[in-house]
């Protein structure tokens, strides 16, 4: 029994850390990769993941190539291996897909829909869905700009965002 204990902790040394990232436009991807750059080291693994309807790949390829831009140099620094996934479908239930097939232990979703340019793009409402059901850990990012448009909307009523400090 001892024998079978340290060598199956010793297959999970080996394995990497596997996050996903799911989003559906490059205004929530950024805080999604950056909180999860904090959860991973080098050698783990981060899935980028995009789910459109059929015929918005193309432009699932786009959005990846503008997010890419600006964090694959980030990924690479920190020495993650970078797996984008595109897929097609209902959200809720392909993200949830994904995390089983790729043994995905973290998952990180934004907290609201966001409006995007490229009608079709289906994530936001699967948030709900994905917290109950994956099958994993999983990170809601609060998107900052409704937090701070939420501070200002409170300051006009009684100074807020001074008593904060911004």
């Amino acid at each position: 029994l001892d024998k079978k204990l340290t060598n199956t902790m010793a297959e999970q040394q080996k394995k990497p850390f596997r996050a996903l990232v799911a989003f559906e436009n490059t205004e929530i991807a950024g805080a999604l990769i950056d909180h999860a750059l904090r959860f991973l080291d080098e050698g783990d693994e981060l899935y980028l993941l995009t789910v459109v309807e059929k015929q918005l790949k193309e432009d699932a390829s786009f959005i990846r190539r503008q997010v890419g831009k600006h964090f694959d140099e980030k990924i690479k620094a920190k020495g993650l291996k970078a797996i984008d996934l595109v897929l097609s479908g209902d959200p809720r239930k392909q993200i949830c897909e994904a995390v089983i097939k790729n043994d995905i232990e973290m998952l990180f979703l934004g907290d609201r829909n966001h409006k995007t340019s490229l009608p079709g793009l289906l994530l936001g409402s699967a948030t709900d869905y994905c917290v109950k059901h994956a099958v994993c850990t999983v990170v809601v990012v609060k998107d900052r700009t409704d937090i701070m448009t939420a501070a200002a909307e409170a300051d006009k009523k009684g100074g807020l965002l001074k008593k904060m400090g911004l």
